[in-house]
């Protein structure tokens, strides 16, 4: 009757053992992660965009310290500006490419929730087809009680965009008069100002279907 009695304890705490891992994991997997976006853009030669640089899921920061890196020859930061701190101070080099911002709260208190540090004008300046990194190389944030607040990078990338289409010359059919159940091969010349990745041919019948 002893040995039972001590069987059952032992069943019983590890059943309570594994249900509180259980309750534990499930707490950590629900805790929302803080991270620092920017997004991805996509704008046309010579054109500009408002990008935000986001603090999400955070709680009660009062200052915030983040480097981005860029393509200088593709993208470059003309303002940092509409931050939600009581003071922001952006630091830019368009030259070799970074901008710096930190940002603190004043007198109003720790922020949390989803935290805009900045809004980035970013102009492109690159060739149509040019790609640069949007990369987080330093972040760091504090609560009130200069305690480091945990954050992940969530980097962006921007694209100049390609709005010159591409140009479509000499095509021909081979047969030029087609035959019923036949074969025709169709040909062109295809090109573009940055690259041709596929060439697709619309056929009608002669029922217009």
């Amino acid at each position: 009757m002893k040995n039972t009695r001590i069987k059952l304890f032992a069943v019983v705490i590890s059943a309570v053992t594994m249900m509180l891992a259980i309750i534990s994991l499930y707490t950590l997997g629900a805790t929302a992660v803080t991270t620092v976006s920017i997004p991805d853009c996509t704008v046309p030669p010579g054109n500009s965009i408002v990008a935000p640089i986001i603090i999400h899921n955070v709680t009660n920061v009062m200052t915030a310290d983040v480097n981005l890196s860029f393509d200088p020859s593709v993208v470059q930061v003309l303002s940092a500006d509409n931050s939600d701190f009581d003071m922001m101070i952006p630091t830019i080099d368009n030259t070799n490419g970074w901008i710096r911002i930190g940002a603190l709260q004043m007198g109003s208190g720790a922020l949390s929730g989803n935290i805009t540090i900045a809004n980035l004008t970013l102009q492109a300046v690159g060739s149509a087809g040019s790609v640069s990194p949007l990369d987080f190389t330093n972040i760091y944030l504090e609560n009130g009680t200069g305690i480091e607040i945990p954050a992940i990078a969530d980097n962006g990338t921007f694209t100049v965009e390609d709005i010159i289409p591409p140009q479509i010359e000499n095509v021909t059919s081979d047969p030029p008069t087609q035959v019923q159940n036949g074969y025709v091969n169709i040909t062109c010349d295809v090109t573009d100002n940055v690259a041709v990745d596929e060439v697709w041919a619309n056929i009608t019948y002669p029922d217009s279907s």
